[in-house]
C-alpha cells in the first residue's frame, strides 16, 4: 500500500488510484484486538482483514484524473465518498492499494482549517496561511482578498468565539481558497449559508476552474455538480458503481 508523489505518473495526469481499500475491523472478541494491534506493530496491517470481520468503506477503487479536470463525486452517506477525500488528503492509511499524486494537493474539508476560538479572523487566517509558508506581500493581499471576500467589517478582527455558524463557515471557505494547489479536493462545503452566500461560493469556485486547477468535489447537490464537473464518479457501498 502506498501514497506518493510519483514522477512516474503521465505529466497529462493529475492522480491515479489501483485497487485502493480501507477496511476497519470489528473487534467483537478480545483476541481480535490483540491480532490487530499485532498487525499493526509487525507491519501486517493488509493481513489482519484476512481473519478479523471488517467494515469495507471502499472496496478495490480504481480511477484516473487528467490534469484540469473537474470531478464530482456522488453517493448516499456512508458509500465512502469522504473517506477517499481523507485518503487523497493523507488524512488516513491505505488497507491495500496505491494512490500516485502528480502535484501539489489541498483537501477542504469540514473543520479542515482548525481555527483557534480566541484569536480573530485576521489573526487565523495569517497564521494558517504562514503554516503554507506565504510571506511578505503575498501574504497581506490573500488577507485583504479574505476580508473584501467575508464582509464581516469589524467582526473580522473579533475573536471568532463571537461569531455565528454561517460567519464562521465564511472565514472557513475564504481562507481555505486562498491556498493555492494544483489540486483541490472539496466536501459538502459549499452548501452552506443563505443564496447570497452560496452564489459568492460558486464564483469564487468558477475563479478555481478558470485558473485550471484539478478539482474532485463531493457534493449532494447534483445543481452544484453540474456547474462545476466535467464527470462524475458514482460509489456505492464503497464500490464505485
Amino acid at each position: 500500500m502506498n501514497t506518493s508523489s510519483n514522477d512516474s505518473l503521465e505529466h497529462d495526469y493529475a492522480l491515479r488510484l489501483e485497487g485502493v481499500c480501507k477496511f476497519y475491523p470489528i473487534l467483537s472478541h478480545p483476541l481480535d484486538g490483540l491480532k490487530y494491534i499485532t498487525s499493526i506493530t509487525f507491519g501486517k496491517h493488509e493481513k489482519i482483514f484476512d481473519t478479523v470481520k471488517s467494515v469495507k468503506a471502499l472496496d478495490n477503487i480504481s480511477f484516473s484524473i487528467r490534469r484540469g479536470e473537474r470531478i464530482g463525486v456522488i453517493g448516499r452517506n456512508g458509500a465512502g465518498k469522504s473517506t477517499l477525500l481523507e485518503l487523497l488528503a493523507g488524512g488516513l492509511d491505505l488497507t491495500k492499494g496505491r494512490i500516485q499524486i502528480n502535484g501539489s494537493i489541498y483537501s477542504l474539508l469540514s473543520n479542515s482549517v482548525g481555527f483557534n476560538e480566541e484569536l480573530s479572523a485576521y489573526e487565523n487566517a495569517r497564521n494558517f496561511l504562514g503554516y503554507y509558508e506565504i510571506s511578505g506581500e503575498d501574504l497581506e493581499r490573500r488577507l485583504k482578498e479574505i476580508e473584501d471576500f467575508v464582509e464581516l467589517g469589524e467582526f473580522f478582527y473579533q475573536p471568532i468565539k463571537q461569531y455565528s455558524l454561517g460567519m464562521r463557515v465564511r472565514v472557513e471557505f475564504a481562507t481555505s481558497t486562498a491556498v493555492k494547489a494544483e489540486i483541490i479536493t472539496i466536501d459538502e462545503v459549499l452548501g452552506a449559508g443563505d443564496m447570497y452566500w452560496a452564489e459568492r461560493c460558486a464564483r469564487r469556485m468558477e475563479t478555481l476552474c478558470h485558473r485550471g486547477n484539478t478539482l474532485i468535489i463531493v457534493s449532494h447537490s447534483l445543481d452544484q455538480i453540474m456547474r462545476y464537473c466535467d464527470r462524475v464518479i458514482w460509489i456505492e457501498k464503497g464500490k464505485i458503481v
